[in-house]
Parts: structure tokens; sequence; C-alpha cells
């Protein structure tokens, strides 16, 4: 079973389901989770965990945020303070076309955190 969550204002570029090729059980794949406030995280972005919250993934960080580890699902706006957001965590299949990478991650480094991805069972289907 899944909660509602209170999110700071929500981004809506596009319909992310569009992208979701396949998860297993949304109460499974799906996780509330912590993003870290600051930033705007639009839907599908490529997310890491630093200090036990969500941030974008960035391949040339020295910490933990250069390694994939989620895809947000709706987006949510942060830039005023930390707020919750929904990510997908695990046994899932979502079209590459959707995700999101901040500006500055190269071919090689989505290449990177697609392959961090798979290692944590989120498959990423398509090319770019």
């Amino acid at each position: 079973m899944t909660r509602a969550l209170k999110t700071s204002k929500q981004v809506r570029p596009h319909k992310w389901s569009h992208y979701l090729d396949w998860e297993l059980r949304t109460a499974f794949c799906r996780e509330s989770v912590t993003l870290t406030g600051g930033a705007n995280y639009p839907d599908l972005s490529v997310l890491a965990i630093l200090n036990g919250k969500f941030v974008h993934y960035d391949s040339a960080a020295a910490d933990s945020s250069a390694t994939a580890t989620a895809v947000l699902t709706v987006g949510v706006d942060a830039t005023g303070g930390d707020a919750e957001g929904v990510v997908l965590k695990r046994m899932c299949t979502v079209k590459r076309t959707g995700l999101h990478f901040e500006a500055g991650q190269d071919a090689a480094a989505q290449d990177l955190a697609i392959a961090q991805l798979d290692a944590a069972n989120i498959q990423i289907t398509g090319g770019l």
C-alpha cells in the first residue's frame, strides 16, 4: 500500500508514466524519499543519494552523488527546501528518451548512470 505524499510545488513538463515501460509492483518498485532542497527536480530526473537524501546525479562529483541510484517519478520543485518525492528504486524498465540529466552530463556520463541504474535493477531501454 502506498501513502499520499505532501510535496512542494510539482513540476510536470510531460507525463512521466508514458516513459515507464514496466514495473514489478508499484509498492515494491517505488519509494517515498526526501529530495535535497535548493534544486528543481523535473520528471524522470536521474538521482543519487548523498547524506541520506536524494540529489541530482553528478558524474564529476567526488562523493556518492556520482552514483545513480533512482529515477524520480513526478517532478518536484524543492528550491524552497527539502521536499518529498517518489522514486523508481528497483525492478522496473524506463525509456531512455524520458530521462532528465542535469546540464554538464555528457553522453559518457549518461551511459555510466544507465549502467549504475542497471546494477540497481532499473533497466533503461532505447536510445537518446
